[in-house]
Order: structure tokens, then C-alpha cells, then sequence
């Protein structure tokens, strides 16, 4: 099988045929083929020197060209070898890869859970304890119908029964990366997380003083969208170690380098400046 990357894009051809192997087909071999020639069914010595780069990439003679796209048959009449049309009325496949390609949100349900999980707009929640995080995360994973995270780091301190450590804030982050994948790849178009690796990050420096260098590395590859930060609730009472205004200065600080935004006043009026935020995200292409 053969993955095409004939133009720049936002995911590059290892990454597609990744998740054709993670796939598991008996017997198919993936490999990518890079083309700078863009694919032109109209155009002859488009048709054949698509067709001699194919061959000479196979190394042997294809046996027959399976597509979704009607217009591939030239190409099949080039190579010599019979050609599939896959799902011609799309009962099968609801969109074909090309619609996929050129309008992935609107057939957000027919890609593949990789693809979902990379592609989804990811909105992380920061703020101190006690600012309503958790029950923001799950009110809005039910106004837009996805999925949402809840805090890793609880979980693992549970598990551990011991006093907070290094080690325990890396175990964190890699729950927090392994469960945001999975949601993201079982939601909808956005994805919120009560904690991201920015909060783990804030608490390495306030526990121990320090920025913990394998969180760095971890949060420099992973992707926040956009970051909704949780003003400190008049009243709440919640322990804080070195103090809850210390902690929510530093979210500022560090979340405004990027699209935030503050959400301040009641849980009601929270979530309606949470969704007038979200919204313009799930406007905008995904590429």
C-alpha cells in the first residue's frame, strides 16, 4: 500500500501511513511516496509520470489500484493493472478520501482514531485548587458533546499514598498524555482537560522550587489550543501550599504567551464565557 504526499501539509505521510500499520492488515506493506508533481487526472504526462514513479518506488509491478476516487482510473490504465473503484456510492465509506482531505471536520466520524486524536482541538483548564476546574471540564464536554481528562496527578498521589515527589509529577504527565490521546481519539473536534503539563509543570516549581526538565521536554511537543483560566473562588477554603495568589499569578504569566482566556463570576457565567471562547475555535479550518 501506498501512502501519496504530493504537497506540504499538516500531516506528513510517516504519520498517515502510521496509522494504516497501527491498522494491524494482514500481509499489506505501507510505504510512502513523495511526489512534487501534483496529481492531475486531465493531464497526460501528469497520469504517466505518476505512473513510473509508482513502479519504480514498488520495485515490481502492482497488481491492481484500489480508490475511492473515480478519477484514478487513468492511472490505473497506465500502470497496466485493473482498477477498484471502493464504495462508488459511498454506502460503505460515507466520504472519500478525497472530502476527507479537503473537509475533515465535516466528516469528523469516518477518520480513523489517530487522526482524530491528532487533529482535535485541545482546551486545558488552569487555575488554582478549589477554582471549579473539574466541574467546568465536564459541563463542557457536555455542551459540545465530547470527551474531557480528569486530573492525572490526584490519581497517581492516590495510588502512591505517599507525600508528593519528583517522580510522582512525571508519572502525571505521561498518564495525562496516554488518557488526552485516547479522549481525543474517542471525542468530538475539541477535547478539555481539567489538567495539562503546564499546571504539573507550576507545581514542580512550587514544590520543589525548580522546573522539572522532563516536563519541559514533554510539554515543548505537546499542543494546548487554547487555555481557560480559573479565577480563585471568594471564599473558598482550600490548602494551599505557598499560597493560592502566588500559584494563580504564574498561570497568568505563563498561559498569556498563547490564546487564553480568564473566566471570572458564578459556574453559570464561567461556562458562557467558557463556550463564547470555544466557539470561534471550532470555527476555524483545521487546515
Amino acid at each position: 500500500m501506498i501512502v501519496i504526499e504530493d504537497a506540504p501539509g499538516p500531516l506528513s505521510g510517516e504519520e498517515r501511513a502510521g496509522w494504516i500499520e497501527d491498522l494491524g492488515l494482514p500481509g499489506v506493506r505501507v510505504e510512502v511516496l513523495r511526489h512534487e508533481d501534483p496529481w492531475d487526472a486531465a493531464d497526460p504526462g501528469c497520469i504517466r509520470r505518476w505512473s513510473e514513479r509508482i513502479q519504480a518506488q514498488l520495485q515490481q509491478a502492482p497488481v491492481t489500484l484500489i480508490s475511492c476516487d473515480p478519477g484514478d482510473q487513468p492511472l490505473g490504465d497506465a500502470l497496466g493493472v485493473p482498477f477498484v473503484h471502493l464504495a462508488p456510492d459511498l454506502t460503505a465509506a460515507p466520504a472519500s478520501s478525497a472530502q476527507l482531505r479537503s473537509a475533515p471536520a465535516e466528516h469528523w466520524v469516518q477518520l480513523v482514531p489517530q487522526a482524530r486524536s491528532r487533529l482535535a482541538l485541545r482546551v486545558a483548564l488552569l487555575g488554582p485548587e478549589g477554582s471549579g476546574k473539574s466541574t467546568l471540564a465536564s459541563r463542557l464536554a457536555e455542551r459540545f458533546h465530547t470527551t474531557w481528562v480528569p486530573e492525572t496527578l490526584r490519581a497517581v498521589m492516590t495510588g502512591a499514598g505517599l507525600a508528593l515527589r519528583a517522580e510522582h509529577l512525571e508519572e502525571a504527565a505521561i498518564r495525562q498524555i496516554q488518557e488526552a490521546n485516547a479522549a481525543a481519539a474517542a471525542g468530538g473536534r475539541v477535547l478539555f482537560l481539567d489538567t495539562d503539563l503546564l499546571s504539573l509543570q507550576l507545581w514542580g516549581e512550587r514544590m520543589f522550587s525548580r522546573r522539572l526538565p522532563s516536563l519541559e521536554r514533554q510539554r515543548a511537543q505537546s499542543r494546548i489550543d487554547l487555555y481557560l483560566l480559573t479565577e480563585p473562588v471568594s471564599g473558598a477554603v482550600v490548602p494551599e501550599v505557598g499560597g493560592s495568589e502566588g500559584f494563580w499569578a504564574r498561570c497568568i504569566e505563563e498561559a498569556s504567551a498563547g490564546p487564553h482566556r480568564r473566566l471570572s463570576g458564578a459556574l453559570e457565567e464561567r461556562l458562557r464565557q467558557a463556550e463564547e471562547a470555544v466557539r470561534p475555535l471550532l470555527a476555524r479550518p483545521l487546515w
